[in-house]
């Protein structure tokens, strides 16, 4: 393995370092194999073990380096989480139900919209139905009215094309109101991570 290759592999193992840290590392290491020559590189490499083993030595020594400087701080730590939870247990009371009624108020507002659609398909139903009985009306008046049957026949076609809209309108207020909840919850998720 070339130095380069080594560089290539150590640099993927250590860039999950903070940025810093990072070009710290690369430095270092970067002056270490500046210093030999090629058999010598080739020493130090077998000497540090595979890039991986390299970069995970070098990991543990800064965190725990890192963990050294945080040890004095670590009572008023302890003193924040401690003051958090107290926090937590007196918000208990009223959040919990504040989360109940959150919980309510959204099933209110999803049984509301299903009604909602309900109500437009039953309404496309109606139509189709009543469109369906004015075309028959229609075909029946033939022998008794012309005029009479072609306007009954005409308010049937209108009325069961009617429907066939309701029903692509239904349809369409479905898959909108979807596409807006997975968006409210894709921000809800986002927001969290953040």
């Amino acid at each position: 393995m070339t130095k380069e290759q080594y560089m290539t592999q150590l640099k993927k193992y250590l860039h999950r370092l903070p940025k810093q840290d990072y070009e710290d590392a690369v430095d270092y290491f970067e002056e270490y194999f500046g210093e030999a020559d090629e058999n010598g590189q080739q020493e130090l490499m077998k000497e540090l073990g595979t890039p991986k083993e390299a970069a995970r030595d070098l990991i543990s020594n800064l965190l725990d380096k890192k963990l050294g400087k945080t040890s004095a701080i670590n009572k008023p730590v302890q003193k924040g989480t401690l003051k958090v939870a107290i926090l937590a247990v007196c918000a208990a009371p009223i959040a919990i139900p504040l989360l109940i009624v959150l919980f309510a108020i959204l099933a209110s507002v999803a049984v509301c919209l299903f009604c909602a659609y309900l109500c437009v398909f039953i309404f496309a139903l109606c139509a189709f139905l009543i469109g369906g009985k004015l075309f028959v009306r229609g075909i029946i008046a033939i022998p008794f009215s012309i005029s009479g049957s072609f306007i009954l026949l005409g308010l049937g076609l209108l009325s069961i094309g009617f429907s066939i809209l309701l029903c692509i309108l239904g349809i369409y207020l479905c898959k909108w109101t979807c596409i807006l909840f997975a968006r409210i919850a894709q921000l809800i998720t986002n927001r969290k991570r953040g």
